[in-house]
């Protein structure tokens, strides 16, 4: 009798696997649990449909206890296929 084991792991950061778009923006809101909330530049505005999205910060940031408060510029790693959140990847 033969047997498989199919695992699944359901991890956020898939999502970031295929092409990405490296955008600027400014620290708005802060959320709970490493989130916040940045609004885009001018620039970006035409190509994507909010000029607000949600981010989380990116894996060496975290690690590295870099710290991000309101008003900070940072750069943003979107998603093309979901352009409502992305990740912070430097602190301008």
């Amino acid at each position: 009798m033969i047997k498989f084991l199919i695992v699944v792991k359901n991890n956020s950061d898939n999502l970031f696997l295929g092409q990405t778009v490296e955008k600027q923006g400014t620290i708005i809101e802060l959320l709970g649990n490493m989130r916040f909330k940045v609004e885009l530049d001018e620039d970006v505005v035409q190509f994507f449909s909010k000029k607000i999205i949600t981010c989380k910060l990116s894996g060496k940031m975290f690690t590295r206890h870099i710290r991000i408060i309101l008003g900070d510029r940072v750069k943003v790693q979107i998603t093309i296929y979901d352009n409502l959140i992305g990740r912070i990847m430097l602190r301008l």
